[in-house]
């Protein structure tokens, strides 16, 4: 019976309820997302410490089931890829970087024993009685190539498992062991909770610099290993054979650090739109993909005017007139505890985060676990924040730190 067909008696009685009680449905979760970010954060009303929920997840739930789902209201997803260069440092950072009402997702290298993973994560010492909490989620471990596209679709695997276990974040935030939080987990929940529009936070290159980069990286075809599913990790392989892509793309490729923070609408696209699929494989066989796929995708999106240039993040690329290279300066050799420590221009940082790290302590870190929480370290880390999203103007004097 086609719907032109249909008696009003009978339209009225079958499809009315559930069109009203769809609409009912709608408009309850929008007033429970909009009501995070009504007004943004001041300098005068930064962000306190306090507690007072916990995960709500079923403890006999696997990913995937329909009650997999976190009825949590997380607004922030941790995703960690620890290397086992990092293992030692894991601990420390998730211990620093637990929150009841966060989502974590981490993956460990094919090359670190599962076992190993599981107890990196019991000593982080959480502090609610569990070895693995369950707002704590490991993705299954594969290779990863950290020059090659694995690094993508590893970081792809964490929002789409992030989309599927929890509707309530908003942002998602990716991390090396390598990096350290310097202020807590609360500050950076309701700084994002209170940012207003969606945002991505991803740092912009130097104009002219993103075409060479993409050239050197791209001129060939490079294959990642890790895409024949193999456990083993190596170097990119160099085909030997040009890469016609290279000069041929109808778009500009765009040239970013790989680490970010982006809204759930933009790592939804990521994960599911047939554009990024197409540029997925476009990329795919170059160096250094990450630091082209998400900066170029979100250029071709629908979320382009979301950008903000920065990943807040404090990376030290030049340090005393010398050039760091490839990779950047590491802070905790770097930092001199002697000297002026608490106005040591890399501890009086207007960032969230700090990287990279090469030992698990160090006086850098202690000194940011020391000030995570002053009221003047969080004013002057708000009225940062503020000032990237333009509500603050940068010709203002910021508060003390």
């Amino acid at each position: 019976m086609t719907f032109s067909r249909l008696k009003l008696p009978y339209a009225i009685t079958h499809l009315v309820p559930p069109l009203v009680c769809f609409l009912l449905l709608t408009l309850s979760f929008h007033d429970s997302v909009s009501d995070l970010s009504s007004t943004p954060l001041t300098s005068t009303s930064y962000a306190t410490d306090t507690v007072t929920t916990t995960s709500t997840l079923s403890a006999t739930s696997r990913v995937g089931d329909k009650n997999d789902e976190d009825k949590s209201n997380h607004v922030v997803v941790f995703f960690l890829q620890i290397s086992n260069s990092t293992t030692s440092q894991f601990p420390r950072l998730l211990s620093r970087l637990y929150h009841p009402e966060c989502l974590y997702i981490v993956h460990f290298d094919a090359d670190i024993a599962p076992e190993v993973g599981k107890k990196l994560v019991a000593a982080s010492n959480l502090g609610n009685g569990q070895a693995q909490p369950r707002n704590v989620r490991l993705l299954p471990q594969e290779a990863i190539n950290y020059r090659g596209v694995s690094m993508t679709l590893n970081t792809l695997a964490a929002m789409t498992l992030a989309l599927e276990v929890s509707k309530s974040w908003r942002y998602f935030i990716n991390l090396s062991g390598a990096d350290y939080p310097t202020v807590s987990p609360t500050v950076i929940r309701q700084l994002l909770a209170h940012a207003g529009p969606p945002r991505v936070f991803l740092t912009r290159p130097v104009p002219g610099v993103a075409r060479r980069i993409y050239m050197n990286r791209a001129s060939n075809f490079y294959v990642d290993p890790a895409l024949a599913f193999t456990k083993r990790k190596g170097a990119a392989y160099d085909s030997g054979s040009r890469n016609p892509l290279t000069v041929k793309l109808a778009h500009r490729v765009q040239y970013s650090e790989a680490w970010m923070i982006a809204h759930r609408g933009f790592c939804s696209y990521a994960t599911n739109s047939a554009n990024s699929r197409r540029l997925l494989i476009s990329l795919g066989y170059m160096l250094s993909s990450p630091e082209h796929f998400f900066a170029t995708l979100l250029s071709l999106s629908p979320f382009k005017k979301d950008h903000i240039g920065t990943s807040l993040r404090l990376i030290k690329w030049e340090w005393q007139g010398q050039s760091a290279g490839q990779h950047p300066f590491a802070l905790d050799r770097l930092y001199d505890s002697s000297e002026r420590p608490a106005s040591h221009q890399l501890v009086k940082v207007p960032f969230l985060f700090a990287r990279k790290f090469t030992r698990r302590d160090s006086a850098l870190k202690d000194m940011y676990d020391e000030r995570a929480r002053l009221p003047e370290r969080v004013r002057y880390v708000t009225w940062h924040f503020n000032a990237y999203l333009g509500i603050e103007k940068w010709a203002d004097r910021p508060p003390v730190a």
